[in-house]
């Protein structure tokens, strides 16, 4: 995973070098929002404390690593499953149509900046990211929609 953190890095180089780069994570969530984790965002931390306790709060993150941690890593270990990731969270479009670009998948790059699009401009969607414009320039620069914009 971190050759493809770094091979998107080098990317985004050379295709935006003029765009402030957006992080060169391949997915983010806080643990509480991986799919099947224990604990929710009130819930307690996993804390060890030296106390008996410990054994039970290890064996639970243990088991919160296996059985969520470990499958979410998997699933946004390819460009397509990160760029899927980036889709349900609804945010960071222009990020998940890179790594379809990446990955030579043009009309599912096209879609993606297409959805993202649609979000901020028909659903009223705030953009408090400022990915409207990286969108656009996207659409601009890869397919030919937008070019008159």
């Amino acid at each position: 995973m971190e050759r493809q953190c770094a091979r998107v890095s080098e990317w985004y180089r050379k295709q935006w070098s003029d765009e402030k780069p957006s992080g060169d994570t391949l997915g983010d969530l806080a643990d509480w929002n991986i799919p099947g984790w224990s604990r929710g965002p009130a819930g307690p931390r996993y804390t060890l404390t030296n106390a008996p306790e410990d054994a039970a709060v290890s064996a639970s993150l243990r088991s919160d690593i296996e059985d969520a941690g470990l499958p979410w890593l998997e699933r946004i270990s390819t460009w397509e499953g990160a760029a899927e990731h980036f889709r349900k969270q609804r945010w960071r479009y222009d990020k998940a149509a890179d790594f379809l670009l990446i990955a030579g998948r043009l009309e599912e790059a096209h879609a993606m900046i297409r959805e993202g699009i649609h979000g901020f401009e028909v659903e009223g969607r705030r953009d408090n990211f400022e990915e409207l414009p990286r969108l656009k320039r996207r659409l601009a620069r890869y397919f030919s929609e937008g070019r008159e914009q």
